[in-house]
């Protein structure tokens, strides 16, 4: 059996963990001890078993236990950013550290189980300012008026269809020539 060690001025720092988080628990202390700075050990001390009833070993096939490891994904996203926010780590390395898991469970979220179109407007907004941190004016244009007004019309499903079916036709290509850019992070 695998055991977290963690300091326990680092395990103050995020008692109580969240309920909801109560197949995740370790995600709060793991994100604590590496704000307090931690030692990473090369070899593994310990392997994890999966089993058919583990939340991360879902059969991908189970949607109902899909959609339940995805949410409690995110959940647990919301909840690691207020941590990181409250122990004083500066916004762009929680940027970096989330927003790319972040994006992509939320995606993964809306365009299989549908959900709020502020939600998607909020989650390719925060996927535009992690990956672009000096995108030009047309590109800016683009993004809050043509992709954020078709987060906030189309279903979450649908724009996830669209997005899916404009990025098989490669059609980013006009995008940059339109914004007369190089979208390169």
């Amino acid at each position: 059996m695998g055991a977290l060690t963690i300091r326990r001025k680092a395990l103050e720092q995020v008692i109580p963990i969240p309920e909801v988080l109560i197949f995740s628990a370790d995600g709060p202390i793991q994100v604590a001890a590496m704000a307090a700075g931690v030692r990473v050990l090369e070899e593994p001390l310990f392997y994890y078993r999966h089993h058919a009833d583990n939340l991360y070993a879902v059969d991908e096939s189970n949607m109902a236990k899909v959609r339940r490891r995805y949410e409690l994904w995110e959940t647990a996203m919301e909840v690691l950013e207020a941590q990181l926010i409250r122990l004083g780590v500066p916004s762009e390395s929680i940027d970096v550290l989330l927003s790319p898991l972040w994006t992509e469970v939320s995606r993964f979220n809306l365009s299989r189980f549908g959900g709020s179109r502020l939600k998607a407007f909020r989650t390719e907004m925060r996927s535009f300012r992690s990956g672009f941190k000096n995108p030009s004016f047309g590109y800016l244009l683009f993004k809050y008026f043509l992709v954020g007004a078709a987060t906030l019309l189309l279903p979450p499903r649908r724009f996830y269809q669209t997005r899916d079916w404009y990025a098989q036709r490669k059609l980013g290509r006009y995008r940059e020539q339109l914004c007369k850019t190089s979208l390169t992070p």
